[in-house]
């Protein structure tokens, strides 16, 4: 390999390198020869050192170049040296000959090497009267990977004239590949004469890189191989061609038939066509504007392109993505891992087709699994976009369809769950099998097919002939009303009509079902309500007493929803303190508060003072009636009434659901609440400066809807107030970046808090700054 190297005005520029060949003498018994270099420099005064305060004397001014192969080892160098002799690790001979400039003093000339080498006069063909000129040579052997220099010593002046570097040895080929037939000047020769490179018939070892060739606009392997990396600039195309020892890359399209092989990556800017029995080993990737056609051949990991991507009986090992194009498996093809399109216009699973993993889409796109086709993953399609899974296939997770879409199965099989958004309709028909639950945000058609769990929707259900969670159209396809007692007209007295007002909400389909009072554990009063689906209607149960005392009232359903509350019967004798809930919270967060405000009248004939109290669900008083005295009781003459207001700080209590109660001596209420478990994350705090200002950025999130935010900015970790820099309170919490015009010398520490509605802080972090 030849290397030419020209340094004008400080400045070296090297050309491109060139392959050479030489015979070696039979007596070898082999051609030994690996590669040979050859390296020519003009050198004008590199490296001097000179005495300070001197005038440094003039460099020679000489054209050098180098030479190495490896040869026999019984040869001698211009040094006496001989490696079969001289037990040294030297692997081939150097050759450092002027080709140009004047003639030089052996005597100011030293070759520093690790083998041989020395001073030029130490050598067997200078002495100190001799020059080097041009046309003169050295040999000298040498060790792979070491550098050789050519040193000029004057006086105290010195210079390095040249240096060269033998590569290192090179590894022995791993199995399977070919052994090369040449090297980079194979590459070269062409290069001579035009940019585009051709490797027919041949094995060439060489990097067609631009580095090391120079630039390659299009390359052709026709029957042949090339070992090493390929970088071109056009494209790249391959007959029964192969390649080893480094990925691929083509500016523009890369073309592969007739049994091609790339053992590494390829990546092109251009289209990728890859048939006739081709393989690449590694992965495949396309520019914006790619597109992937994979005939009869195998990609054996993963692909990326920007447009469409078609394969007919063709194999990906891994997972395929296309920012903007459609998909189409053709019959018989594999993707061994996921399949995202994010623009897709369809994706086509022809028969006997395969996808291991989940495929993933954006708007508008066409999903449609053909015959025995099968999707091993989820099914995740974005607005728009219709999914269609047809006799014989099968999605092994779930279908997801986001609004305005739809999701079909017909004659086919998804082992998951079909969701589908907002007016997005879901259809199952023809012997088809749903292992989960279908959630629809529009209609929902079944026939003949089976539904594993459950059907969910918000539109119109047409079923038949079909089994859902192990029942039949009929049986399944009953209305579901669920039941609240709003209030009744307790206390009342004996032979009084207690009055029950109840909501009445079917959250199933449409239907009629009995709405039951019990008092006491016995039918009392029953009306049969029609529904639509979503459709809420307010009715009044009723009951005359037949004698006094304590009564649960339960309002309950056919389908088996129920709510109760105790009623009161009196005799009308005696005082009777009823309680009437005006308000409450039924929803809190955590450490909140639930407000309760109620009516407390003394229905009965005699006035009383009895206590008021309420009960958390838990069984525990948790606040009770004090008057404006401080008395802790309330007192009523007949007919009277009072409003009182309660309350119950669920701090400490476990986020639950159930009955609180609300209490007097005589009467009792129930009302479900809801506690629910609050969150308070700082996820990360960033502090920085712009303009001069403090910028803390913030990562947060609360669910609850009273929780603040805080930022204390200070001199140290302390927080108290005379470190204090400034203060931000009542802060959504949310991400947010805040700025403070401080003096940033001054700040050490950001403290971050979030507190909730009753001040207390829920989490906090310190960052130093």
């Amino acid at each position: 390999m030849r290397f030419k190297a020209r340094q004008q005005g400080g400045n070296t520029r090297r050309e491109r390198p060139l392959e050479t060949q030489r015979a070696v003498s039979p007596v070898i018994g082999a051609v030994l020869m690996i590669a040979i270099t050859v390296s020519l420099a003009v050198v004008v005064a590199p490296l001097v050192f000179a005495t300070a305060g001197e005038e440094p004397n003039s460099t020679p001014t000489v054209g050098l170049a180098f030479h190495y192969e490896e040869v026999d080892h019984q040869r001698e160098d211009s040094f006496g040296v001989t490696p079969a002799d001289s037990g040294t690790e030297a692997a081939g001979l150097l050759t450092i000959a002027v080709d140009s400039g004047e003639g030089i003093p052996a005597s100011e000339l030293e070759i520093d090497a690790a083998v041989s080498g020395g001073e030029l006069t130490s050598s067997d063909q200078y002495s100190a009267d001799d020059e080097l000129e041009s046309g003169e040579s050295i040999r000298l052997w040498v060790e792979r990977g070491e550098t050789v220099r050519v040193i000029w010593r004057s006086g105290e002046d010195s210079a390095v004239l040249d240096s060269f570097t033998i590569r290192p040895g090179e590894e022995p080929l791993p199995p399977g590949v070919p052994q090369p037939e040449n090297g980079c000047g194979y590459i070269e020769d062409q290069l001579a004469s035009g940019s585009d490179v051709t490797v027919q018939n041949t094995v060439v070892r060489c990097d067609l890189t631009e580095e090391n060739v120079g630039l390659i606009e299009d390359l052709t392997i026709d029957d042949g191989a090339v070992l090493g990396e390929i970088d071109v600039n056009g494209t790249v195309s391959m007959t029964d061609g192969e390649t080893y020892l480094g990925d691929v890359v083509a500016g523009d399209a890369l073309q592969m038939d007739s049994g091609s092989e790339i053992n590494g990556d390829a990546t092109a800017g251009g289209d990728i066509t890859i048939q006739g029995g081709s393989t690449i080993d590694g992965t495949a990737t396309g520019g914006e504007n790619s597109s992937l056609s994979v005939t009869d051949s195998t990609i054996q990991q993963g692909a990326t392109t920007g447009e469409d991507i078609s394969l007919s009986d063709a194999v990906i090992g891994g997972a395929v993505e296309t920012s903007d194009g459609s998909v189409t498996l053709g019959t018989g093809s594999a993707i061994g891992g996921s399949l995202t399109a994010e623009n897709a216009s369809n994706v086509d699973v022809d028969s006997g087709s395969t996808v291991s993993g989940t495929v993933t889409t954006g708007d508008g796109t066409d999903i449609d699994l053909d015959s025995t086709s099968e999707v091993g993953g989820d099914i995740v399609a974005d607005d728009s976009s219709d999914v269609q899974v047809l006799g014989g296939s099968q999605v092994g997770g779930d279908i997801t369809v986001d609004t305005q879409g739809s999701a079909s199965v017909t004659g086919g099989t998804v082992d998951g769950s079909i969701t589908t958004g907002d007016n997005s309709d879901v259809s199952v028909t023809s012997i088809s099998y749903v292992g989960g639950t279908i959630d629809s945000g529009g209609d929902v058609t079944t026939t003949d097919s089976t539904i594993g769990v459950d059907v969910f929707l918000e539109g119109s259900f047409s079923c038949t002939n079909t089994t859902i969670g192990g029942e039949n159209c009929t049986v399944y396809k009953q209305p579901e009303h669920h039941v609240s007692i709003d209030n009744t007209n307790s206390a009342i007295t004996d032979g009084e009509t207690l009055h029950v007002n109840v909501s009445v909400t079917n959250e199933r389909f449409e239907g009629t079902e009995d709405i039951n009072l019990s008092v006491g554990g016995a039918l009392r009063d029953s009306q049969s309500l029609h529904l639509n689906k979503d459709e809420t209607k307010q009715i009044t149960l009723s009951w005359t007493s037949a004698s006094t005392g304590e009564y649960d009232a339960t309002v309950r359903t056919e389908s088996g929803f129920e709510d109760s509350t105790p009623v009161s019967v009196t005799d009308g004798s005696g005082p009777f303190f009823d309680v009437t809930v005006d308000s409450y919270d039924d929803e809190v967060f955590e450490n909140q508060t639930v407000d309760v405000a109620a009516t407390i009248e003394n229905v009965g004939d005699t006035a009383d003072t009895q206590d008021i109290e309420l009960y958390d669900y838990n069984g525990n008083l948790v606040d009770s009636y004090s008057d404006n005295n401080g008395d802790n009781n309330l007192s009523l003459s007949s007919g009277a009434n009072e409003s009182v207001s309660l309350s119950w700080n669920t701090t400490g209590t476990v986020p639950d659901t159930g009955d609180i109660s609300i209490q007097s001596d005589n009467g009792t209420v129930l009302k479900e609440v809801t506690v629910l478990e609050a969150t308070y994350e700082i996820n990360d705090v960033t502090l920085g400066s712009s303009g001069g200002d403090l910028v803390v950025d913030i990562e947060a999130n609360s669910n609850d809807p009273d929780a603040e935010m805080r930022i204390r900015v200070n001199r140290s970790k302390n927080n108290n107030d005379d470190d204090n820099l400034a203060t931000r309170t009542g802060l959504t919490v949310e991400n947010t970046a805040e700025t403070f015009d401080v003096n940033l010398n001054k700040v050490d520490y950001v403290t971050v808090e979030i507190v909730d509605g009753e001040g207390n802080v829920r989490a906090g972090t310190t960052v130093e700054y």
